[in-house]
């Protein structure tokens, strides 16, 4: 996790798609806060193995990857549609 966070702040702060993907993923935590969490919420605060969590986070990285192809505004994202195809994925 710590790895993964440094590489993060290392490599990807300035990019311009990274921030409008954290932006995507801030808002889906704060309207679906029970239900979707970030890998370091799952690792820290629950009892889910560091693998499942990684694969999970894997997966949240790829669904709002794809389904932000083609926007630049927060507000154009499908949120409701992320977060069906997350918990499809995550078989919550």
């Amino acid at each position: 996790l710590a790895l993964d966070k440094f590489v993060e702040m290392r490599d990807k702060v300035a990019d311009q798609k990274f921030l409008f993907l954290k932006q995507i993923e801030l808002e889906l935590y704060k309207r679906f806060p029970d239900e979707i969490k970030s890998k370091y919420a799952m690792v820290t605060f629950s009892r889910i193995p560091y693998s499942i969590a990684k694969r999970k986070g894997e997966q949240l990285q790829s669904i709002l990857t794809e389904l932000s192809m083609g926007i630049d505004d927060a507000s154009s994202f499908d949120y409701d549609l992320a977060y069906q195809r997350i918990k499809s994925a995550w078989g919550d």
